[in-house]
């Protein structure tokens, strides 16, 4: 008798435990200006239970889900990624989907693309709107203006000195 009432506590305790809920979702998600992707995120239970998602990224998001699903209900929450960098880059960001006392947590690859008007236009390389060094990117097109007016002014000062040293040998 002990052995069966052990043996149906184990299976309860292994129900429970296992009892995780799917979810459902891309896992590289390409990033131009910005990148949308979907979660499908599925309440098997017999209960209303709270929906809480976190997306861990070092980029700025929107995410678009209600915080509550209905039992045996089926949902789509939908996260959006916007671009901040101006070359190619590829990280490796987590999302955590909470429903009730339950967490399931996925890897997501996203791939940042260079935005338009940045470092795909060699021109604008030049003036700082694209990076083509990490000193020089913080820099705005006015302060490069600046710059090269004083590099003219400072020309021509220069050769009215050698002029006038010159005309006086």
């Amino acid at each position: 008798m002990n052995k069966i009432l052990i043996l149906a506590l184990m299976l309860a305790l292994l129900i429970t435990t296992v009892n995780s809920f799917p979810v459902t979702t891309s896992q590289q998600v390409d990033v131009y200006e910005k990148g949308v992707f979907y979660i499908e995120i599925t309440n098997d239970s017999q209960e209303l239970k709270d929906l809480e998602i976190n997306f861990y990224t070092p980029a700025e998001i929107k995410i678009n889900a209600p915080s509550k699903i209905a039992p045996n209900t089926n949902m789509t929450a939908q996260i959006t990624v916007y671009n901040q960098y101006e070359s190619y880059r590829e990280m490796t960001s987590k999302l955590e989907v909470k429903l009730g006392n339950e967490t399931e947590t996925k890897e997501i690859t996203l791939r940042y693309y260079a935005r338009e008007g940045t470092a795909d236009n060699p021109i604008s390389g030049l003036f700082g709107l694209g990076t083509f060094s990490d000193e020089s990117a913080e820099y705005t097109i006015g302060e490069w203006v600046a710059f090269w007016v004083l590099i003219i002014i400072a020309a021509i000062l220069l050769i009215a000195l050698v002029a006038r040293v010159m005309h006086r040998i």
